[in-house]
């Protein structure tokens, strides 16, 4: 299939995504107004109509943050493994089968869940060399409890992953679905 512009708009337009991301910008106002509310505050109240644009203005200024890279980090892995980690994630996604296509780019292939998996493993290993590369003892006790999540979570994916999969006698996620 070839990427063209009906189809990018279906994708840009799902409505579920629509939802999910209104949905998330709507949670969190509320939860900002019901927390000042416990703290006899008003809460988030000139960002757009009575504060409900306050989490865009947020992403906005977390973007615009200067990067301090601390002292004896392991600059290169320090500023780029949180990159990496995101963009494996991302390339992952590019094989999930959306609006009844086989794949974004149309990649899919016998084993491509495996694929998914693994990129899925490779990217939480960037996330602990991100934590592990700031030399930061409390940023290492963090990278090893992503490792520990890892174990938790991710090998009960790979399982739960892998039932469909047997069930429909093929390692192909446009098959499965």
């Amino acid at each position: 299939m070839a990427l063209d512009l009906d189809f990018i708009i279906r994708v840009l337009l799902f409505p579920g995504l629509n939802f999910i991301l209104t949905l998330t910008l709507v949670c969190d106002w509320i939860e900002r107004k019901i927390e000042a509310r416990m703290q006899n505050r008003m809460g988030p109240t000139y960002t757009g109509p009575a504060g409900f644009l306050q989490p865009l203005a947020d992403v906005i200024k977390l973007l615009t943050k200067e990067d301090i890279i601390p002292t004896g980090a392991r600059a290169f892995l320090f500023r780029f493994s949180g990159i990496f980690a995101a963009t494996i994630f991302i390339f992952a996604f590019l094989f999930l089968p959306v609006d009844g296509a086989s794949g974004v780019f149309s990649w899919s292939f016998e084993g491509d869940l495996i694929l998914v998996l693994s990129l899925i493993t490779v990217a939480n290993f960037f996330l602990f060399l991100s934590g592990w590369a700031s030399n930061n003892p409390y940023s290492t006790i963090g990278a090893a409890r992503i490792l520990t999540q890892f174990l938790g979570y991710d090998i009960p994916l790979f399982l739960l992953a892998l039932a469909p999969a047997f069930l429909a006698g093929s390692l192909s996620l446009s098959e499965i679905v």
